[in-house]
């Protein structure tokens, strides 16, 4: 605003904008944002009628973002926000809310009607996508609760559909889940584990032991290594497996403490089993987050020196799906494990979207090819092609192949001219304790 000398009256200059509009629509999708999803929630509940929410989450969108770049991800939320919202009924409420999450609001409607909903959106992205002349593809999680007599306020019925969420991601993805009384049990479970955990570690990695899997010669069966895996004791609830308390460790931030824990332990181990056969490799799993911690590669160094052991007798392994994560961080990390002598070994490879991909542009020393290839191996044409594919370019630019989940004489027989480098399965041993391996192996 200014003065007009001539008159001494007051300008303004300047333009007008629609600021109630722009606080309600997500600017990348157009949708309506998480603020109207809550007020329209409330809405519904002031007039006391039954409704359901439902809330979507694109699995492992980070992938999107990572291997291509945000302004990509971006058009690709845009683009498929505006399918589910063309998909659904005009009646229906469709909402961005944070990042790659949308919420949807349903008027009363079955399981049965949200549910066919839900295939529908399911079927759609089961194939991949196509944008600018790119590729892409990803599946969809989605949790369901219902406003009722259970239910208090728009907090409570969004922890329920929240939860049951969580459940779809934690068990599989790519699945709808109606929240349950149950899943409130199993949060109180996992709170619990949580401070047990954190017990545990606390008294000297108490109720912790490191089992060991061979891996063996695959044109020989001779012992040419084993795999160290966590497992955990708790005082409460007994025997947990690690797809339990492996996640509660990460989300938690306790996963680095007892990853050095195992490093240190297997490192140990190793250099009692070198002695009996020198070419024994161990195969430790590292969790990603681990790759985080500055001082990871001369934490492993010095474990190494100190016990005197050969840095080609490790090999440290990472999930394949969390070869995404930070690709220039993972890059540098192992440029500097490789320089030490360390082999890289990619865990549960051909399972994730991308995998190829992540293979050209990291690559690494071992391939461990997932046991889901394993399982129907002397039925399936596809796993069988898949296998030989991965072994025969693997060996064209010098990796290594092993084949994990190989439990029967029949699934060994069904790989045995296919040239694999290694074979990891029951059909060769249980991860057992120390002790039990010494005596079964060497």
């Amino acid at each position: 605003s200014v003065i007009d000398p001539t008159s001494d009256k007051l300008i303004l200059a300047g333009s007008f904008s629609n600021l109630s509009r722009k606080n309600r629509v997500d600017n990348v999708t157009g949708l309506l944002n998480k603020y109207e999803f809550e007020k329209a929630a409330k809405d519904l509940i002031q007039k006391g009628v039954n409704f359901q929410i439902m809330l979507v989450n694109i699995d492992d969108f980070s992938r999107i973002n990572a291997i291509f770049d945000r302004n990509f991800g971006d058009d690709v939320l845009r683009i498929n926000a505006q399918y589910i919202q063309n998909v659904l009924s005009s009646a229906i409420g469709v909402y961005r809310l944070d990042s790659d999450s949308f919420g949807i609001i349903f008027d009363n409607s079955t399981r049965e009607e949200i549910t066919v909903i839900y295939e529908m959106l399911r079927s759609h992205f089961s194939i991949q996508q196509t944008l600018k002349n790119r590729k892409y593809f990803f599946t969809i999680s989605a949790g369901c609760a219902t406003f009722d007599e259970n239910c208090e306020n728009f907090c409570q019925i969004y922890k329920n559909a929240h939860t049951a969420l969580e459940y779809a991601k934690k068990h599989g993805k790519n699945k709808l889940i109606f929240f349950s009384a149950q899943f409130s049990n199993m949060k109180l479970r996992e709170l619990e584990l949580a401070e047990y955990l954190r017990e545990s570690i606390e008294n000297n990695f108490k109720n912790f032991e490191v089992f060991t899997q061979p891996q063996v010669d695959a044109k020989t069966g001779k012992l040419k290594g084993g795999e160290a895996l966590l497992r955990w004791h708790c005082e409460k609830y007994g025997a947990v497996i690690p797809s339990e308390f492996i996640p509660i460790l990460e989300e938690t931030n306790l996963i680095s403490p007892v990853g050095r824990w195992v490093f240190e332990t297997a490192i140990k181990q190793l250099k009692i089993w070198v002695s009996y056969l020198p070419d024994f490799q161990i195969s430790i799993n590292v969790s990603y987050l681990q790759l985080f911690d500055a001082n990871f590669v001369d934490f492993i160094k010095q474990t190494v020196e100190e016990n005197e052991v050969n840095f080609d007798n490790i090999v440290i392994e990472l999930t394949e799906s969390r070869f995404v994560t930070d690709k220039e961080l993972l890059k540098n990390t192992f440029i500097e494990l490789r320089q030490l002598g360390i082999n890289i070994a990619m865990d549960d490879f051909g399972v994730g979207y991308s995998s190829l991909e992540i293979l050209k542009e990291i690559p690494a020393d071992i391939v461990k090819i997932d046991k889901a290839f394993v399982k129907n191996i002397r039925n399936s044409s596809f796993d069988m092609a898949f296998v030989k594919f991965v072994v025969d370019l693997c060996h064209n630019i010098g990796i290594k192949v092993c084949l994990e989940g190989v439990e029967e004489l029949e699934e060994m027989v069904a790989v045995s001219d296919i040239n694999l480098d290694f074979i990891q399965g029951y059909l060769f041993g249980k991860p057992i304790n120390d002790t039990d391996f010494e005596t079964s192996h060497f």
